[in-house]
């Protein structure tokens, strides 16, 4: 056990500058899963100075910052930020207010003609004042432009979801004819590089749940609902396989209940979690 504080110290100590802050690759990841499997097969309790070199090189690199603080300069450069398991209500000199949902962040620009938000990471719900002057929201590629209404928008990997409460939005994105106007209850949804934009019907009120922690998803990739879940989370969760993040699934999850809600898709979907140290969780088939 003490191996193991000491590993834990020497990664804690491995705080790496703003370069390596980039999102972590399940590569990363494979020097300590060989470790472990090694471990296992040959029956051993492997805890020297070998495995701790190995936790080192394979996972150090990222250090305490990307555990703890892992959108550190994001958040330095944004405007706004909520932290995890918070969600951060806030109003804008135009009278337009934002619900940000936890661990998210945002840039404002309002002036007296230009009304301009980007979505950095993790989703917000608007309510924007009436003006003549449009209200533009900037979402990685996509951007929704309004004069007046209530509408959220979440960030997922390669894209981006709108769900129109009230009035009507305009939701432009690379790859369609032009904007596409949206009326109460459609949801825009673009979701990873294979799939089209596509509008649906959805009940406003299991679309818009979250701001109450009830989050329900459809056929929603399963590293967008880790990515998610991890904003209400105390630790990292990383899945370590393309093929289980590329999963589609659907149900409901209680947000203010992060480990319960985990174990409830580990116990629906089927996946093994893995401890780290740090912590971190590794999803993995």
């Amino acid at each position: 056990m003490a191996a193991w504080a000491e590993i834990e110290s020497l990664w804690q100590q491995t705080a790496a500058p703003g370069q390596r802050l980039a999102k972590i690759e399940a590569a990363e990841l494979a020097v300590y899963l060989e470790a472990m499997d090694l471990r296992q097969k040959r029956g051993r309790g492997v805890r020297n100075a070998t495995l701790g070199l190995l936790l080192v090189l394979g996972l150090g690199l990222t250090g305490g910052v990307w555990l703890n603080k892992p959108h550190l300069w994001q958040d330095l450069a944004a405007d706004y930020v909520s932290q995890r398991g918070e969600r951060r209500q806030m109003t804008l000199t135009d009278g337009s207010t934002i619900l940000l949902d936890a661990d998210s962040a945002i840039n404002v620009d309002i002036t007296a003609d230009r009304r301009r938000v980007e979505l950095l990471r993790g989703a917000a719900s608007f309510r924007v004042s009436h003006s003549a002057v449009p209200f533009r929201v900037r979402f990685g590629e996509g951007e929704v432009t309004v004069h007046g209404t209530v509408f959220d928008i979440q960030l997922l990997q390669g894209g981006g979801l709108v769900v129109l409460q009230e009035g009507s939005v305009a939701v432009s994105y690379p790859g369609m004819d032009g904007p596409r106007m949206l009326t109460p209850g459609d949801q825009f949804v673009r979701s990873g590089a294979q799939l089209p934009p596509q509008v649906s019907q959805v009940e406003i009120s299991d679309a818009t749940g979250w701001r109450d922690g009830r989050f329900v998803f459809e056929m929603m990739r399963f590293g967008d609902l880790i990515a998610t879940l991890e904003r209400y989370s105390a630790g990292r969760l990383v899945i370590a396989s393309d093929m289980l993040a590329e999963r589609r699934v659907s149900g409901s999850l209680d947000l203010d209940t992060p480990e319960a809600a985990l174990q409830s898709l580990r116990d629906t979907v089927g996946f093994t979690v893995t401890s780290l140290p740090g912590p971190v969780l590794l999803l993995r088939p």
